[in-house]
């Protein structure tokens, strides 16, 4: 029962923003140009179809699982004495698929608390809204979260979560205790529960600027409970293997791989190409039982499922770091291309407010390591995640100290609402893509580990200090933009190319992101198919030399970042380090016909560029581009 009502609360939810512009705005609508045909998440009946299909497929799923979780004589709930908690969603070839959360002074290390504090700035999250899933709710009641109008609203009537009031508090915490002030401490909190995580997300996410109803951003702490997990499956406490055994010869199949899980987060982000979701990369990697430790695993006797134990030896699986030294370590839902997957550093801060010491920072023990089975950058960015003091769930007074990349994500998604606020105040009724985004955290990370972007810490440590900077500088310009929303198409938009001339020998930096269609789904182990779907290049060009981009092997995932023709990233940058002085062009191109009318994709620049063609932009929902800002051309 509680399934069926609360997938008729997801469809009411959805039409909101249908009766909303019906109501208000008689005979306004938002028409999409002939080439190109609006976002499937447009407020209407598409976006009802796709919400129900995705609920009406998670009720299935629990279904399925607790008659499976019943017959077997497996909890469908487990929670641990630190606060982790599992929760069972599916039954796939007999395989349990449990959601697990990543339990294991941030806004400093961020660049947020510039943002707060400096008077040029002054950001606290006003006026925006971040969509939290989690495995319950927050304690709204919490006395970080007090104000004149409700700061948390709570979508569904479950349990008070620690864990999901601790994920609010890094976000939004007020700041009655100082040192446990959030990253936008003002800002509004939506909450759900993860039981139909998907198609709530598919309600709420913006498919255009200003949509009523919908959020920006969102945030996931929590994912799929691969290989190794310490938990309490068969009532006693100890390490369990959550995939097929095989002795010593058992694989996790699951780390990095592209699953259909992994594709429909990717497709929702397509159809709601102003959204971006941000998920805790996971703490897999500190999954190592100890030798002599009780192991269990599942074993199936007379029909039924049975939990065996041994002492861990070398008959039994490595331990998830263990297996490729710590590499391949990514949950399903951190794969996707779309959304900005996050990883834990320790302290990187240093004495002042903003002062960032990277030089003894270090990724965590935990955090999980990419590449993704196809090897395209994973994580995308690293945050704080060791020690992060916030609001706990025992009494409205309460705080706690807790790590894991459950906590790194939220500090990352808490930053960057920053920047969306203050986006909207420089820019007003506009609003960024989720790739411009995105882009612009990846442009603006501070580069850590190895040169360029590595699967330990992706493209670097999150900055939105330096992220506003650019946006500032953005809203200033006269003479070209650093940023950039434009579209390739099959009939005649095959490329553009943009300008700059260098003076100064200072490097120089230039990204390229994008929102990729769905890609195939996969259940195979290590599949090195690419998932891009369509293939843009950036390319940078002065006189008879042509820069490339970075790009990474996964088959020597601990080696730093090469530059050549990168088939497999949505995300391609180009640093031109000391250049000479002189004219550069810069190019974006696909390789192939698209399979969409249209691709829109983020250019990102340290300098202002000219375009050296009209662009017709096409674009009717007010965003950032060429032709809104009348970008000088040639």
């Amino acid at each position: 029962m509680k399934e069926n009502r609360h997938l008729g609360w997801v469809i009411r939810r959805s039409m909101m923003t249908f009766v909303c512009l019906s109501v208000m705005l008689p005979g306004f609508s938002y028409p999409a140009t002939p080439s190109e045909p609006a976002p499937a998440l447009r407020p209407g009946k598409l976006r009802s179809e796709t919400v129900f299909r995705l609920a009406f497929s998670a009720e299935q799923a629990r279904i399925r699982a607790r008659r499976w979780a019943q017959k077997q004589r497996i909890p469908v709930y487990s929670q641990l004495f630190d606060g982790t908690a599992m929760q069972l969603m599916d039954v796939l070839d007999d395989r349990p698929v449990y959601f697990t959360t990543f339990n294991h002074n941030a806004a400093l290390i961020s660049g947020a608390s510039v943002l707060q504090e400096s008077l040029d700035f002054d950001l606290d999250g006003t006026g925006v809204t971040i969509g939290i899933w989690d495995q319950n709710m927050p304690l709204a009641a919490h006395q970080e979260f007090e104000s004149s109008v409700p700061r948390i609203t709570l979508w569904e009537s479950v349990d008070i979560s620690a864990h999901a009031t601790n994920v609010a508090g890094t976000i939004g915490a007020i700041g009655l205790n100082l040192e446990a002030m959030g990253m936008a401490p003002n800002a509004q909190i939506e909450a759900y529960s993860w039981d139909n995580d998907l198609s709530e997300m598919a309600a709420v996410a913006a498919s255009y600027p200003n949509e009523p109803y919908t959020i920006y951003i969102s945030n996931h702490s929590y994912g799929v409970s691969t290989g190794w997990s310490y938990t309490n499956l068969s009532g006693k406490y100890g390490w369990y293997w959550m995939a097929e055994w095989n002795n010593a010869a058992s694989i996790e199949p699951a780390f990095g791989q592209y699953s259909l899980r992994t594709a429909e987060i990717d497709e929702l982000a397509w159809n709601a190409p102003y959204f971006l979701a941000f998920f805790a990369a996971g703490n897999d990697r500190s999954d190592n039982p100890l030798q002599g430790a009780r192991v269990y695993y599942s074993s199936v006797v007379q029909g039924r499922q049975e939990w065996r134990n041994k002492k861990f030896d070398s008959t039994c699986p490595l331990g998830d770091g263990d297996v490729k030294n710590g590499y391949d370590t990514l949950h399903s839902s951190a794969v996707a291309k779309n959304v900005v997957t996050v990883g834990a550093i320790t302290e990187a801060a240093g004495p002042g407010i903003r002062a960032r010491d990277l030089e003894d920072t270090s990724v965590t023990a935990y955090s999980a390591f990419g590449p993704t089975d196809d090897g395209r950058v994973k994580p995308d960015l690293v945050a704080q995640g060791n020690g992060l003091y916030t609001t706990a769930a025992k009494t409205v007074t309460s705080y706690a100290r807790v790590s894991g990349t459950s906590f790194s994500c939220p500090s990352a998604s808490g930053s960057a609402l920053l920047l969306v606020q203050y986006y909207e105040r420089l820019f007003k009724r506009q609003a960024m893509r989720a790739s411009t985004l995105k882009g612009l955290l990846l442009h603006t990370a501070d580069d850590l580990h190895l040169p360029g972007p590595d699967y330990q810490t992706g493209w670097g440590l999150i900055n939105v200090y330096e992220a506003a900077q650019l946006m500032r500088a953005q809203s200033l310009a006269t003479d070209g933009l650093y940023m950039i929303e434009a579209r390739l198409d099959n009939t005649g938009g095959e490329s553009h190319t943009y300008s700059v001339t260098l003076t100064e020998p200072d490097d120089v930096t230039f990204t390229l992101c994008w929102t990729d269609p769905r890609g195939p789904a996969t259940d195979r182990y290590d599949y090195r198919r690419p998932t891009l779907v369509h293939d843009l290049d950036l390319r940078v060009v002065k006189d008879q030399t042509t820069f490339m981009p970075f790009m990474l092997n996964p088959s020597t995932p601990e080696k730093g970042a090469i530059t050549g023709d990168n088939v497999i990233d949505n995300v391609e940058q180009i640093i031109l380090h000391l250049p000479e002085p002189g004219a550069y062009t810069i190019q974006v191109r696909k390789k192939k016909r698209l399979t969409t009318p249209v691709q829109w994709y983020s250019l990102i620049s340290d300098v202002p560029l000219i375009s050296e063609q009209v662009i017709t932009p096409g674009d009717i929902d007010g965003s950032l581009n060429p032709g809104d800002l009348d970008i000088p051309q040639r």
